[in-house]
């Protein structure tokens, strides 16, 4: 692929910007975070887009990809020839790269990327963000995704603690212990403190 395709394919998924970063690297952003890198001035140009760890220990081991510098801890690759790449897998890649950048945007930052808060990770090169119902393993039933929850199976149970109080027991000088303590013990002490300050 064309950097001129490979443009026109991103710019199909909501929320993208462009931008030249460190010299000569057109980054492809969902909203202010970067899913794709191509070095402009190498020679073959080169790509990088993130990855799965699944993937990414699948794709190192490759023709062509390699650990991407600086990136390769966040599980990004570097293909060393773009135009290496048969364009369905490319596609594929950075599908499934924007959808995990934008699975771990705030709803907040897909908002002002314009980007739909419930967009998830898991796409392909037909739908980036992955569907929202997915088969479940019995495949006759929908799985509802995580934002289509209600709230009540949501909450967790509130827990009524014993512990009232918190009380500073002083170890060694210029340091402070805390310690919780039940109501049977915070009475006693309270009575011993009734009965020293009489």
């Amino acid at each position: 692929m064309e950097i001129e395709d490979i443009q026109k394919f991103c710019k199909s998924f909501p929320g993208i910007r462009e931008d030249i970063k460190w010299g000569d690297n057109l980054c492809l952003m969902a909203g202010e975070k970067i899913f794709c890198m191509i070095s402009l001035d190498a020679v073959p140009v080169t790509i990088g887009f993130k990855t799965d760890p699944v993937e990414f220990d699948e794709l190192i081991h490759q023709d062509g990809f390699v650990p991407a510098p600086y990136l390769a801890k966040s599980h990004w690759v570097l293909h060393k020839n773009m135009k290496g790449l048969p364009a369905t897998q490319l596609k594929n890649h950075l599908a499934k790269s924007y959808g995990l950048v934008v699975s771990k945007m705030t709803a907040k930052a897909k908002t002002e990327a314009g980007i739909a808060v419930g967009h998830q990770q898991r796409g392909n090169s037909k739908n980036p963000g992955g569907n929202r119902e997915q088969p479940n393993k019995m495949g006759n039933q929908k799985s509802v995704g995580k934002s289509q929850k209600s709230k009540a199976t949501s909450r967790k149970p509130e827990v009524k603690s014993s512990k009232l109080k918190v009380e500073s027991i002083k170890a060694k000088p210029g340091k402070t212990k805390v310690k919780a303590i039940d109501k049977s013990t915070l009475k006693a002490i309270q009575k011993k403190k009734g009965r020293s300050g009489k």
